[in-house]
């Protein structure tokens, strides 16, 4: 899975800009302050409907903006599928477009495009209790593959870790998935196979 083109609308620090990358992925390098990790966090607020930075949805607003827009083209080369998704944040709530029809199955969207970030709050996943653990490895899964929402009603709400068995550990898994898979799906926000585009922020 990748991103063929990101725009990003009143986001942060980012006014109406759109990039495209390449297949072979890109690498981005900037001065401090010139919006490299603001760049990250739409894709990784795509993906998972909130940022790894701040809890406050506001924060996400430019600067005397009524509402941001994340829009990005999406690949899915392994379902030969591609998909325009968009999510738009104003003070009204948040809607999720996909291909242009807006929708209101949250675990449907997240299905179309996952993204990891690795920052120091990753770090609460080690340190804090199994519900974070489960929840960042049902969303693994999940992105991987979409039944395992059908099968596990639990995932819209808050997990009980602790009372649901993991599902690969029942003698045999229902859901077949690897860490190769989750590295090729993270590869939006951190390529590191052959080189491609290199975007330098002023």
């Amino acid at each position: 899975m990748r991103i063929d083109r990101l725009t990003l609308r009143s986001f942060r620090n980012y006014r109406d800009t759109t990039v495209t990358f390449p297949a072979a992925g890109a690498y981005i390098t900037g001065a401090n302050g010139s919006g490299k990790t603001n760049l990250l966090e739409a894709i990784y607020f795509l993906a998972n409907q909130t940022s790894f930075r701040t809890t406050n949805r506001e924060e996400l607003q430019g600067w005397g903006a009524s509402q941001c827009v994340v829009d990005a083209l999406v690949t899915a080369p392994e379902l030969q599928r591609q998909s325009e998704l968009a999510i738009a944040l104003s003070p009204r709530g948040r809607r999720l477009v996909v291909n242009g029809k807006e929708t209101k199955d949250v675990q449907k969207f997240a299905t179309y495009f996952a993204a990891v970030a690795f920052h120091p709050g990753t770090l609460n996943v080690i340190k804090g209790g199994p519900a974070g653990r489960r929840l960042l490895i049902d969303r693994g899964i999940a992105s991987l593959q979409p039944a395992f929402c059908a099968s596990e009603p639990g995932l819209s709400t808050p997990l009980e870790a602790a009372q649901r068995p993991a599902p690969w550990f029942n003698g045999q898994p229902r859901h077949s998935w690897g860490m190769d898979g989750a590295f090729y799906r993270g590869r939006a926000t951190h390529h590191t196979g052959t080189p491609g585009a290199h975007y330098h922020l002023e």
